[in-house]
């Protein structure tokens, strides 16, 4: 796991040097670089695998590799490619892109964002559900390219908001793909190639989670899920430092560690964090049990308003965009925790929702999209024009009647019709914030798989992955999640809507693994994550920067600002003005 950072073209070498530096958080075990004139490549190293190999820049004649994340199946690869020890992960990249070229990145099994220079050419990719990030720009005839943007930001001629990434970050928590919050810097798609030749820039997909569905029972469904759940856990258990696990009171955690320890027969550390004195939002009892159950070590931290106000404090330092996700915070205090014990790498739930349908919100959608073959839809539709109600039931029946998917994902935020109340000029509709993902899907013609599409692409990819993935590493930790392993994301893609439609919040994935799942567990209530960020702000008077920054960008309808600070008995638009309040605290630091 590391930070990598590289310029092809023209640059200052003490500068690049700097850029490099600034991501000496994403990996603290050691730092490479090779400024060979014309190009500028650096990685800085986490070790995690062949502790005793040096990482960086990988070479061989004039080509030039350098890699962040973990490759599971590269010994395996290695094999075939007749590599004789000692070698390391670049290592068999770099072999298998010479031999094979760019064909050879949809053979890798893991999470991964790379450059590779072949003397006259410069390619970067990521892994195609996106866990490992990527940025890049191009300024005056030389590419750019980051695992954060920080590294990219003192090369730029000028630091503006881009408008698409303001509108992406408000509408769906997050600036999407391609843009960044900065005008000029983008971020590269999960699954995306760029090729950068004669300074000019293409990009296509290479690899993409979506598979053609199968007609298969759903017994056979279950049984490949399994196989390939289990396979991919094992995979992620290998490792040349302990592995640890994240536990909450949910699901997903208890089913990685269930597995780590009846299938794979290993005793996990687990950590999870918890809020003394708001018990309505504390998952610790329930991760607790789970920790019994399946006798893991376990470990607790308690996360108090103290915390929060140190961990705001380095989330918007270090935070190069803004992201709207009060998780970030308790996690950003568990990271450190966890890295404070001795473990530097941990196992992680994510994504089994997004694949199982595992959120309420699926269901409650589904009842919209049947409007969509309604009769007389071009009627409602004009009428519902005519009289605007800016609300989100409003803007869903306009939607069906429109004829468009209703469904935008999980973590929309502002409706288009709140950002343009909002934003005024500079609000951009989601269909074209979404454009990238409607290409990579095609014709929307089935609403979960849809559903689920989405909001791995925009949910998972955008917002919990860039949690996980800056929090983690700002504090020099590894995060590995075994429901996103290729294959089995695949694998899931391909098993027919009806076998996986919930009766419960993601039954297939309890009936597929009951056997390892204690009956405590599974009868579970699925909890929505909170805990008391809202209070805490008011109590300390906090919220008056939204206001002041509202006044001095310039970006903002005032009187909009005012109609989200109100308070409210039913803590109704909570979300909204943590949005706000965040971008607020992260705008002042880099503009005011």
């Amino acid at each position: 796991m590391c930070g990598i950072f590289g310029v092809v073209g023209s640059y200052d070498g003490v500068a690049a040097r700097r850029s490099l530096d600034s991501l000496a958080p994403r990996g603290t075990d050691g730092v490479d670089y090779d400024d060979g004139g014309g190009y500028f490549f650096g990685q800085t190293r986490l070790a995690i695998m062949d502790l005793g190999i040096k990482g960086g820049v990988f070479a061989d004649g004039a080509a030039r590799l350098v890699f962040n994340g973990e490759i599971y199946n590269y010994r395996a690869l290695a094999d075939e490619l007749w590599l004789t020890k000692p070698f390391a992960e670049g290592d068999v990249i770099l072999c298998g892109l010479l031999r094979y070229g760019k064909a050879f990145l949809s053979r890798l099994r893991g999470m991964f964002a790379l450059s590779f220079w072949d003397g006259r050419r410069l390619l970067l990719a990521r892994d195609s559900v996106g866990k490992k990030p990527l940025f890049y720009s191009l300024q005056n005839n030389s590419l750019i390219f980051a695992s954060e943007i920080k590294a990219i930001l003192p090369h730029l001629n000028t630091t503006t908001i881009s408008k698409e990434g303001l509108n992406g970050f408000f509408g769906f928590l997050s600036p999407l793909a391609p843009h960044t919050i900065y005008e000029g810097v983008y971020r590269l798609g999960a699954g995306e190639l760029l090729e950068f030749e004669n300074w000019q820039i293409s990009k296509k997909h290479f690899d993409t989670p979506l598979s053609p569905v199968r007609q298969m029972s759903k017994d056979e469904a279950i049984t490949r899920t399994r196989e390939l759940f289990f396979e991919s856990l094992e995979l992620r258990l290998s490792a040349d430092v302990e592995v640890g696990s994240l536990l909450s009171g949910g699901l997903d955690s208890a089913l990685v560690l269930a597995a780590t320890t009846k299938i794979h027969g290993k005793q996990l550390r687990t950590y999870t964090v918890g809020y003394e004195g708001f018990e309505a939002y504390d998952e610790r009892a329930a991760a607790r049990q789970s920790a019994e159950i399946y006798g893991s070590a376990h470990t607790e931290f308690v996360f108090g308003k103290s915390d929060f106000f140190a961990a705001l404090e380095r989330f918007t330092e270090y935070m190069d965009e803004p992201l709207n996700d009060p998780a970030s915070l308790p996690l950003d205090f568990l990271m450190r925790g966890i890295r404070d014990s001795g473990v530097k790498c941990v196992l992680s739930g994510e994504g089994s929702d997004e694949q199982y349908y595992g959120y309420r919100k699926y269901s409650e959608y589904a009842k919209f999209e049947a409007m969509r073959s309604a009769p007389f839809k071009g009627w409602l539709a004009n009428y519902l024009e005519s009289n605007v109600a800016y609300n989100k039931e409003w803007e869903w029946y306009l939607r069906a009647a429109r004829d468009e998917p209703v469904y935008r994902g999980y973590g929309e935020n502002f409706l288009d019709s709140q950002r343009q109340r909002l934003l005024l000029d500079n609000a951009v509709p989601s269909m074209e914030l979404l454009r990238p993902v409607f290409e990579e899907f095609g014709e929307v013609d089935e609403y979960w798989r849809w559903a689920s599409f989405v909001d791995l692409r925009v949910w998972l990819d955008e917002v919990l992955l860039h949690k996980v993935d800056r929090v983690s590493m700002a504090n020099g930790v590894e995060v590995r999640a075994p429901f996103l392993d290729r294959e089995f994301v695949a694998h899931s893609f391909s098993i027919p809507s009806e076998h996986k439609l919930p009766t419960s919040p993601k039954s297939f994935l309890k009936e597929a693994l009951s056997d390892i799942l204690h009956p405590s567990i599974a009868q579970r209530e699925k909890k929505g994550f909170s805990y008391p960020y809202m209070e805490w702000l008011r109590e300390d008077g906090e919220l008056d920067i939204v206001r002041h920054v509202a006044a001095k960008s310039g970006l903002f309808s005032m009187k909009n600002i005012e109609f989200y600070l109100k308070p409210r008995k039913d803590k109704g638009f909570k979300h909204h003005l943590w949005g706000l309040y965040i971008f607020s605290k992260w705008y002042e630091k880099r503009f005011l």
